[in-house]
């Protein structure tokens, strides 16, 4: 087994002649430490669906995007991305809000994906939200992202709505925590 040295690349060789699948680089107990890379890798094929050409993790700060006064005893976020799949995971409590308008939004990572030919525009996000309408109690609430947009409107389950569902109030205090997957643009 070696590496053939061509113009613009260096392809396996084995027993005199290209190799295809057939050479490893490094084994078990022989790894290489880093690999620093310009563009992508293909994974497990050649085609464009197997091009993986980014990975990234990394912290923001989610924040209530209705405008007014806001404030926080804390914001923490935390994100995956892979390829345009990102997944965000998300923990805020609201002292106090005041001067909303609109649906409840809070801000994500990334800008969504405008058309989506196969796969989805927006995900459902799962959290729980605690807030001075239901002091000490815990709810399920959910979530969408519309296309082409950095924030994701916030729904609570509603017992006493016939749908099930409702937007989430403005102006409201305590814990929204949860997780989303959607896709970049």
């Amino acid at each position: 087994s070696g590496v053939r040295f061509d113009a613009s690349a260096y392809t396996p060789f084995k027993n005199g002649s290209a190799a295809d699948g057939t050479v490893d680089l490094g084994f078990g107990s022989g790894r290489y430490k880093d690999l620093y890379l310009s563009g992508g890798i293909y994974v497990g094929g050649t085609g464009s669906a197997n091009h993986l050409d980014d990975y990234e993790e990394g912290a923001y700060t989610p924040a209530k995007n209705n405008g007014g006064s806001v404030s926080y005893t804390q914001q923490n976020g935390y994100y995956i991305k892979v390829g345009r799949l990102v997944t965000v995971y998300m923990d805020i409590v609201i002292d106090s809000a005041s001067s909303e308008s609109g649906s409840a939004q809070i801000t994500l990572p990334f800008t969504s994906q405008t058309t989506s030919p196969s796969k989805p525009s927006y995900m459902s996000f799962v959290p729980w939200i605690v807030d001075t309408n239901f002091t000490s109690s815990t709810r399920k609430a959910a979530g969408f992202i519309n296309e082409g947009v950095s924030y994701m409107f916030m729904y609570r389950y509603n017992q006493e709505n016939s749908s099930g569902y409702a937007y989430a109030n403005n102006n409201v205090t305590g814990r929204w925590a949860g997780w989303i997957n959607y896709y970049t643009a």
